[in-house]
């Protein structure tokens, strides 16, 4: 969590503030001092001394404490406005592409170019959106986003009349995104990829 650098900076300015205000009227009170007593001042060496080290000390001590306190606030300040290293780089992308599965009773079948895909950040985290008309629909939250994509969701399709929910895992990279189903046909894999199937998607071998 970070501290809230707005709150501290107004607490620093205010305290830079008070300490200018009582320079200020230390100094006037200086300046008065030094008029009532006039001559006298000058030939009095106590009082002089006293008034010298009072002023030594004004200058010394509250204008040092002075500019310490303006240093600091706008460090405060100046640190407000740098980035925050926890915050994840902004991605919004929508994508339409075609879809190859594979399971245990068969590898690599084309099922069609009307899938869509969606990578949005939402509250600092990767929300991963897929929807297909024959494989359904799953939301992936906290995505992680590295060489590869990892997060888990859940999948909802509809077969023959029957809606059903699956644990989903998602995988793979930005090229090439992949949606694991372990509980659907002994392990189900979804091969998402942008853009228009090629001419022998039917194939399998653009699956490759």
């Amino acid at each position: 969590m970070r501290i809230d650098c707005k709150w501290q900076a107004a607490y620093l300015c205010s305290q830079f503030q008070k300490h200018f205000n009582h320079y200020r009227q230390m100094k006037k009170n200086y300046q008065e001092g030094k008029k009532i007593f006039g001559e006298q001042i000058s030939r009095d060496e106590e009082r002089k001394n006293i008034f010298r080290e009072g002023k030594n000390s004004l200058a010394s001590g509250s204008l040092l404490g002075t500019f310490f306190m303006l240093f600091a606030a706008l460090t405060f300040m100046t640190s407000c406005s740098e980035p925050d290293e926890n915050k994840l780089k902004p991605i919004n992308v929508d994508y339409s592409g075609y879809i190859y599965v594979s399971s245990a009773y068969f590898t690599d079948s084309y099922y069609g170019n009307d899938a869509l895909l969606s990578i949005h950040t939402i509250d600092n985290s990767y929300v991963v959106t897929f929807s297909d008309p024959q494989w359904g629909d799953v939301t992936f939250t906290d995505v992680t986003i590295d060489k590869e994509l990892s997060g888990t969701g859940k999948l909802t399709m509809t077969y023959r009349g029957n809606t059903g929910t699956y644990d989903a895992v998602l995988g793979g990279t930005l090229e090439v995104i992949t949606i694991t189903l372990p509980d659907v046909m002994g392990g189900t894999t979804i091969t998402f990829r942008e853009g228009k199937a090629p001419e022998d998607a039917q194939t399998g071998k653009g699956a490759k």
